[in-house]
């Protein structure tokens, strides 16, 4: 009879091991998944973030080549807007240079002091942007020669 309940027991205690161990990986896998999850959402929020930069770099590059086209010279636009000629320049720059902002002002166009005539700003999609590259384009542009040197 020792034998037999000796048995039951061993048996007993290695189930109960066993369960143990089952709810420890249960538990272990909830937090994976659940670290898992928080990624996916922190990557979400980040491209929407990136996309919401994108598209507010491109209006601060719209109204500043707006303010240019009612004749705000880029010492007055960047007293008026708060940023240094250097960035009212870049703007600039980046609005007539980015194929992605078709149909923006174009400072260079011969009705660019024309009052009857605005281009309409089109309205954004995130296949707009595919990539946020506003702040690598900002740092490469060339400022002028009222700049001074221009250092990388």
């Amino acid at each position: 009879m020792v034998r037999n309940s000796t048995a039951t027991s061993a048996r007993a205690r290695a189930r109960e091991a066993h369960a143990r161990q089952l709810a420890e990986r249960r538990e272990n896998d909830r937090k994976v998944e659940e670290a898992a999850i928080a990624f996916y959402e922190a990557s979400d929020r980040a491209e929407q973030a990136r996309l919401d930069l994108t598209a507010a770099e491109r209006d601060q590059a719209t109204s500043v080549a707006r303010l240019g086209d009612l004749g705000q010279n880029v010492a007055e636009v960047a007293a008026l807007c708060g940023i240094t000629q250097g960035d009212v320049r870049t703007l600039r720059k980046l609005n007539q240079a980015d194929p992605g902002l078709e149909g923006l002002l174009d400072l260079n166009a011969p009705d660019a002091n024309s009052d009857d005539h605005v281009t309409p700003v089109p309205a954004l999609t995130p296949e707009d942007s595919p990539t946020p590259a506003w702040s690598e384009t900002m740092m490469d542009a060339v400022t002028d020669e009222n700049d001074g040197p221009h250092e990388d």
